[in-house]
């Protein structure tokens, strides 16, 4: 298998992660906006939260899907690993811009409407995402009896402002998104298709090239 034919077969994987992740962002609006509920609200939160540590899960798992071969050198049994915390602070360490970037277009230019520009509206950081998937840990277990109903209904009310807010970001990052590879001139262009579910994420393969590859010969 050539170099070309393996990164489309990476893309693949990407894009069946990404599917998954607006699959499980639109259970969690489904529930934060009263469409479906799990009968209570304590039960509620812990299912967007349950969705949300998987959709972090899906994001870094994804990042490690992009370069794959590189990863498993260095790495070794890429297969096994799955906390999000640790993928992503292993694979910094090898390729320090694995994280998606974000990118708008403008379709209002005519000129450069196929150029990428930055997003003005906040979007999921890797930092963000780290601490987020720490919070999303501490409601995997039961609360401890001999703490009271009032703090338990405290940290669950913080931790809905924050599904609300980790809607928003994820949203943001993933909507349209660029995924640059390790040491080539290639990238991963995503778009997760907006928000009509049955429009799945497509993406492509992108290279850069010289100007002299870009022009016909006369």
């Amino acid at each position: 298998m050539d170099n070309d034919d393996r990164q489309y077969e990476l893309l693949k994987i990407y894009i069946k992660n990404m599917k998954r992740v607006k699959w499980r962002v639109q259970a969690i609006q489904d529930v934060i906006y009263g469409i479906r509920t799990t009968t209570y609200d304590f039960t509620d939160v812990e299912f967007c939260i349950l969705q949300y540590r998987k959709v972090f899960e899906l994001i870094a798992l994804s990042s490690l899907v992009s370069d794959a071969d590189v990863y498993k050198e260095n790495l070794g049994n890429i297969e096994k690993m799955w906390n999000a915390e640790f993928i992503i602070k292993d694979i910094e360490r090898i390729h320090p811009y694995f994280f998606p970037v974000a990118v708008r277009t403008n379709p209002n230019d005519r000129i450069d409407r196929a150029k990428w520009l930055s997003p003005t509206e906040p979007c999921l950081t890797k930092e963000q995402l780290i601490k987020a998937y720490a919070k999303c840990d501490r409601f995997l277990h039961e609360a401890s009896p001999f703490v009271s109903n009032k703090q338990i209904y405290n940290e669950y009310y913080a931790i809905w402002e924050d599904i609300h807010k980790w809607e928003e970001l994820v949203i943001n990052l993933l909507g349209v998104h660029n995924v640059f590879l390790y040491s080539s001139d290639c990238l991963f262009h995503i778009n997760m298709g907006g928000p009509d579910i049955n429009s799945l994420p497509v993406g492509c393969v992108m290279e850069k090239v010289s100007e002299d590859e870009f022009f016909f010969d006369k």
